[in-house]
């Protein structure tokens, strides 16, 4: 049979028609079929049964729904991360990469690295300074498919057919646009009217954008979808799916080819682990950011023994510990060789390397109390738009499970594939800015771009599971996920707490600015002002989008939170 003979008859056969263990039934499997009800509303929600948290509601509500028919969190996160590419198609699409996380019951720990890869055929000089993040030539090779059936592969319990029926269903029926994905989609309609399939798929026959709450139905997606479903990801990296992806690239100045897809494989990721105050804190290296996170909580560790409690001492330690890891984190992206002698275990040695480590914490400068601190002027400080997006799994067992995916900025390249449905994430093009400076080196072939995905977890000093976390934001999702483990830790806040409180930032370029939401106390802005740093308030923006899960280990309860600041769900399942 050829490739495109396979992807027909996959399209038209029944769902879960791929090989023997999709096709073999699952004993606690209620496959009762998916509804797109009401969008649930639920910032925290808790359960003995497991739950889900997402920054998108319907996608909380698939997750929710797969762990209800007998599936386990590695099933429920992929149904989520299957359904985000739905219904946030600003930062998720089957175009995208994916970072993946997962812990067992027992503490066993695997990661998988599904970032998009640059084609074999990218001509390496057209990295250098690059500051265009829209089109053809800055699609890569995507990652996300292959990552998610991986991850189902390897760990997943009930058919895939199962998991991704809720996907197929928001894709192929519809679903009322959320506010914030309209807004997105409305900012960045200008460049969507430039590709067939963008303007297709997102925009409407007049050209306008979708308004929140008109429906929005995606059928060449869900045709797509079915065919992922039947044939895993056989069925995305060859046959039709392949030939069309190759063939609109090769139309249209993009690099990706068939060979390029073909020849796609996930990698395990290098799992890095550090202590915070007694709690392991477990994430990923390279091209993730994960570690990044542990050597900042590492050094306020150092810089602080005894725990911080809240107010002006606690924010200004947390800002220069951060500063300082991210300008490790460039020294490090530029110390990168190329993909194939690049030995990320020695190098993750040496971002975690205790005496560095220690040396860094003796650069924080000790607050101390500011007598009469100066009135705080409000400056305005702003960002580039949200992108990337994340949840958290936790299931009746205790296996956990943090996922991070993301086109890149905004609909990625801007690019949607005309006959297939999904956005194209922007693959080259990052290394503009401080990146440039710090002398990284241009992307080549095979060459995966480094990102602030930052999947992680926490477990509790007796071993067991406390906290399964992540974020969206650029950097600033590193910044986020430090303070809430921080404010937890330290603080002794439950996950409702830490998550709303108000959140700061720093810059690598900006080392005398520290960003703050406006929600912070007067007092704490001024004796920051008065400490040496100009506060720039963020005029209702936020510091990140964090999806967190609590769990109790005690009672097998977890409590899940979805941020305050974006428009996510937490959805607990009933027990039985």
């Amino acid at each position: 049979m050829t490739g495109r003979a396979a992807f027909l008859l996959a399209l038209f056969l029944p769902a879960g028609c791929g090989d023997a263990k999709e096709n073999a039934p699952h004993p606690e499997a209620d496959q009762g079929a998916f509804v797109v009800g009401d969008r649930p509303t639920a910032k925290t929600a808790r359960s003995s049964a497991g739950l889900v948290v997402s920054q998108e509601p319907y996608a909380s509500m698939a997750g929710a729904h797969v762990l209800g028919i007998g599936g386990n969190a590695v099933d429920a996160a992929v149904a989520t991360a299957f359904a985000l590419t739905v219904v946030e198609p600003t930062n998720s699409g089957l175009g995208g990469r994916t970072q993946i996380l997962i812990r067992d019951p027992d503490g066993t720990v695997a990661a998988l690295d599904g970032t998009n890869q640059v084609p074999a055929g990218y001509p390496r000089d057209l990295a250098v300074g690059a500051d265009v993040t829209s089109g053809y030539g800055m699609i890569g090779v995507p990652g996300t498919v292959a990552a998610l059936t991986t991850a189902h592969e390897r760990h997943g319990s009930l058919p895939l057919a199962v998991v991704m029926a809720p996907a197929i269903t928001l894709a192929g029926e519809g679903f009322p646009l959320g506010a914030g994905q309209a807004e997105a989609i409305a900012r960045v309609s200008d460049d969507l009217t430039r590709y067939e399939g963008s303007r297709r798929y997102f925009l409407k026959e007049d050209g306008s954008p979708y308004r929140a709450g008109e429906r929005l139905v995606q059928s060449d997606l869900a045709r797509t979808l079915r065919a992922v479903a039947g044939g895993g990801a056989g069925a995305f990296y060859g046959g039709e799916v392949a030939y069309r992806i190759a063939e609109d690239m090769a139309a249209n100045g993009g690099y990706v080819t068939a060979s390029d897809l073909s020849g796609y494989r996930v990698l395990d990721a290098l799992v890095a682990r550090s202590d915070y105050r007694g709690y392991a804190v477990i994430g990923t290296y390279l091209p993730a950011g994960g570690a990044n996170v542990q050597a900042q909580l590492e050094v306020v560790e150092r810089a602080a023994p005894e725990p911080l409690s809240d107010g002006f001492r606690w924010a200004a330690t947390l800002a220069q510990a951060l500063l300082f890891g991210f300008e490790d984190r460039l020294i490090d992206l530029a110390n990168m060789g190329p993909a194939e002698t690049f030995p990320l275990a020695e190098r993750m040695a040496w971002l975690l390397d205790s005496e560095r480590l220690d040396e860094r914490a003796r650069g924080v400068r000790q607050p101390r109390p500011v007598p009469s601190p100066p009135t705080p002027q409000d400056r305005d400080g702003t960002f580039s738009d949200g992108h990337t997006t994340h949840l958290s799994v936790v299931d009746r067992e205790g296996r956990a499970v943090s996922l991070t995916q993301s086109l890149g900025p905004t609909m990625g390249s801007r690019v949607a594939a005309p006959g297939l449905g999904f956005m194209y994430s922007a693959t080259m093009g990052y290394l503009s800015g401080p990146a440039a400076s710090a002398g990284i080196r241009a992307l080549g072939p095979g060459d995966r771009a480094s990102s602030r995905q930052s999947p992680s977890m926490v477990v509790a000093p007796g071993g067991t599971l406390e906290m399964v976390i992540g974020a969206s934001g650029s950097r600033r999702i590193l910044s986020a996920i430090v303070q809430v483990v921080s404010r937890i830790v330290d603080q002794g806040a439950d996950l409702e707490v830490a998550m709303s409180a108000p959140r700061l930032h720093v810059e690598p370029g900006e080392p005398g600015v520290v960003y703050l939401e406006t929600e912070w106390p007067s007092e704490v802005q001024a004796q920051l002002q008065a400490f040496g740093y100009e506060v720039r308030n963020r005029l209702g923006e936020s510091v990140a989008n964090v999806s967190a899960i609590r769990y109790h280990a005690a009672t097998g309860t977890a409590t899940g939170v979805a941020d305050p600041r974006g428009s996510g769900a937490a959805v607990a399942v009933e027990p039985r």
